[in-house]
């Protein structure tokens, strides 16, 4: 199966299940695409987060984000929509903003129950004094 995953409100609102989910099912054959409208140029930083939850980033590919990302804010809904087209099942925490736009299921994360997302200082923080760190 190919699993979207969104990050603000999805992954980083939920690390637990996530990291659970994500090391069970790549055991199996199962493949993770980062499925959020991001820019793919933040891909990297975004690794940093993600590790930063005890998630191995590399499990999870970057390959369906936008990298050049023209689209207007508004646009997001239809940007996930192309990227859900590609997937068997996506998790988001809008998923009403695209399930009228694709045939491809989107499980609904609460985004009331989410954890506050790491911010960049945290990451910073952690990062410091790191010697492998770019």
């Amino acid at each position: 199966m190919k699993i979207g995953l969104d990050l603000d409100g999805t992954l980083y609102g939920f690390p637990e299940f996530f990291k659970a989910m994500i090391e069970s099912m790549v055991k199996d054959g199962h493949k993770f695409y980062c499925a959020s409208n991001w820019k793919r140029s933040k891909w990297e930083w975004h690794k940093k987060k993600i590790a930063h939850l005890g998630i191995n980033p590399d499990l999870i590919s970057p390959e369906l984000l936008d990298s050049k990302q023209h689209f207007l804010r508004k646009d997001g809904p239809k940007n996930k929509a192309r990227m859900a087209d590609q997937l068997d099942v996506v998790f988001d925490d809008h998923a009403d903003h695209i399930q009228h736009l694709t045939k491809t299921p989107i499980m609904k994360c609460p985004g009331k129950k989410a954890k506050k997302r790491p911010s960049d200082e945290d990451i910073i923080d952690r990062l410091k004094g790191q010697t492998d760190v770019k």
